[in-house]
């Protein structure tokens, strides 16, 4: 086992053969054992992996935040891969020594294991309802994940049951999610027109307590909310299903609901930092990089825009989650451009490159040309090159997206759960790779 008595913020996302878990989440599933198996990324093996919370109190946690606004806290001593940009050599680091232009690693791609059952409550009695005919999935479904994902997007929850809004000209919309609707629960949904949308209501108030148990009602935004802005969230019962499928559909469900796509390519915005995080790591599990923005609303609040990170993720975008209907999808990029890979680059010892392409390759001037000049290799000359040269240590180095750190922060902690996780090799939290 690794010597390192880091932690990281309970609300880190960590990739585990029971999908994307919280690690505060984790710590309440392991706490019979202490520890819990994951697949650790790039080793093709499992490993043991020791999870335990540790103090609460005022000690400083430090946040390191990349370009794309991929950002990881923890204690300062906790344990990081980083990448030297001069040799491309990776090696273990402190978060402490992290500082601004430092390269990380993120693994693009985040399933291991395989898809799991994930069972959810059931319905209570009608005794004093009219709601006979409603039934409720036993378990976490890719159509369940559709519906949940619109409603976190564009939907309320209410006493008397579920209400989702869509845009009037969306008839589309409106009929996949009245599909989904009697699929899942046996009921027809009553649409009503109002003022520049429609409104899709499921009017049954065992739907609505089934919801709130299950875990998908929003969240309240402080206690003493009021009213409207609830906070959305990713449910557990949907990230713990392993599923890409599952996944793919939430995204796509929350993407049509609240999403827009602006020159090809899709935005979602959020008031929520926290859920800004959860879709960020959801997309890169499916594979699907991005980029964040933080802007300020008209209130004076933060917004987080989450972004496709270029024109070749978004086609990605439509292969693998789409939107629910055409009028988003018909401004989706699908073509051609020099510009669809920017700003994408594969870290390797210099020594290896030599390595890897013979010196009667064209293309080894140009590759040691861009060494000179930045350290990395553009992926879609990388790409070509494992097509002529296949090797295991470029194929590895594929796998990953290479992320420098614009900004490193101390910052209270603010009282929050922290945990200590600890293992023989790196495992993924948050799309970085520690231990």
């Amino acid at each position: 086992m690794s010597t390192s008595r880091g932690s990281l913020v309970g609300s880190t996302l960590l990739t585990t053969e029971i999908g994307l878990v919280r690690l505060d989440q984790l710590a309440a599933i392991s706490a019979a054992s202490g520890r819990l198996d994951v697949v650790a990324r790039g080793q093709g093996r499992t490993v043991s992996v020791r999870c335990w919370p540790t103090r609460r109190g005022s000690d400083t946690i430090r946040r390191a935040i990349t370009a794309s606004g991929f950002s990881l806290a923890g204690s300062p001593n906790h344990q990081i891969v980083a990448i030297d940009p001069e040799t491309g050599i990776r090696r273990w680091a402190r978060l402490a020594e992290l500082g601004i232009g430092a390269v990380v690693p993120l693994a693009l791609g985040g399933f291991v294991g395989t898809e799991r059952r994930v069972p959810l409550p059931v319905l209570s009695q009608a005794y004093y309802t009219n709601d006979l005919e409603l039934a409720v999935p036993n378990a976490v479904s890719a159509d369940l994940g559709e519906l949940v994902g619109y409603f976190m997007g564009d939907g309320s929850l209410h006493a008397k049951g579920i209400r989702l809004c869509v845009a009037e000209d969306d008839r589309d919309v409106v009929e996949r999610l009245a599909l989904l609707v009697r699929r899942l629960f046996r009921v027809t949904p009553v649409a009503t027109l109002r003022e520049g949308y429609l409104e899709l209501a499921v009017n049954s108030t065992r739907l609505a307590e089934w919801w709130h148990v299950a875990g998908f009602a929003k969240g309240l935004p402080d206690a003493g909310h009021r009213g409207k802005g609830w906070t959305p969230h990713v449910p557990a019962a949907l990230r713990e299903c392993n599923c890409p499928r599952t996944y793919a559909a939430f995204l796509r469900g929350l993407f049509e609901a609240d999403g827009t796509v602006a020159e090809g390519v899709p935005i979602l915005s959020t008031a929520s930092a926290r859920f800004a995080d959860e879709v960020r790591a959801m997309l890169l599990a499916l594979g699907l990089l991005t980029t964040t923005r933080q802007t300020t609303s008209g209130f004076g609040g933060s917004i987080f825009q989450v972004r496709l990170r270029n024109l070749s993720y978004a086609a990605r975008f439509l292969g693998s989650v789409g939107f629910i209907g055409s009028r988003k999808a018909r401004r989706l990029y699908v073509g051609d451009s020099a510009n669809t890979g920017k700003r994408d680059r594969i870290y390797l010892p210099r020594r290896q490159w030599r390595e890897l392409i013979p010196v009667s390759d064209p293309r080894r001037s140009l590759i040691l040309q861009s060494l000179r000049r930045y350290g990395s290799v553009p992926r879609s000359l990388a790409d070509a090159l494992h097509v002529d040269y296949p090797d295991t240590r470029l194929k590895r180095a594929l796998a990953d997206f290479y992320e420098s750190v614009c900004d490193v922060a101390d910052e209270p902690s603010g009282g929050e759960n922290r945990l200590s996780v600890d293992s023989e090799a790196s495992v993924v939290a948050s799309g970085f790779m520690v231990r």
